[in-house]
């Protein structure tokens, strides 16, 4: 590989091309662009009409301090979901500031909110958001979780 090629993301050349990344993973092994890993990464050196476009790209998310087009579907869901709790924790904050009872307030708030919450989940949320702001209501959960599928016997 040559040593003074600039490498750049699928993500970066797929902007550049104005097309989607899965079609540059599959120009680059057509064409037997020059390749490297970094970390899971895949980063390809484009053909030089690409080159400057994705040098600009690049050099403007880097200016912003941004790395380029790193938030996928399930963090964007995360995240969606966490605000969802952080607007049941301010319709929970506005009823006790009414003078309601804590219980009822919380029974009120799950029973209110449109997405399946539990007074329980509520008293939860409420004691992370105090201890860690809006990290505490993100997902802590590692690897796969949910539903598996079934084993075949």
């Amino acid at each position: 590989m040559n040593k003074t090629a600039k490498y750049f993301s699928a993500a970066i050349i797929a902007r550049a091309a104005k097309c989607h990344r899965r079609t540059i993973h599959r120009r680059a092994a057509r064409a037997a662009w020059p390749c490297r890993q970094n970390g899971c990464l895949f980063e390809y050196s484009p053909p030089r009409a690409l080159r400057s476009k994705c040098l600009s790209i690049f050099q403007r998310t880097k200016a912003v301090g941004l790395r380029a087009f790193n938030i996928g579907a399930p963090r964007r869901a995360e995240v969606f979901r966490a605000h969802n709790r952080f607007a049941a924790l301010c319709g929970l904050e506005i009823a006790l500031k009414n003078g309601m009872q804590f219980e009822r307030v919380l029974a009120r708030v799950a029973r209110d909110f449109t997405f399946h919450c539990s007074p329980h989940e509520l008293r939860k949320w409420w004691h992370r958001f105090s201890k860690e702001g809006f990290a505490g209501l993100l997902e802590k959960k590692r690897g796969r979780s949910g539903r598996k599928p079934k084993a075949k016997r």
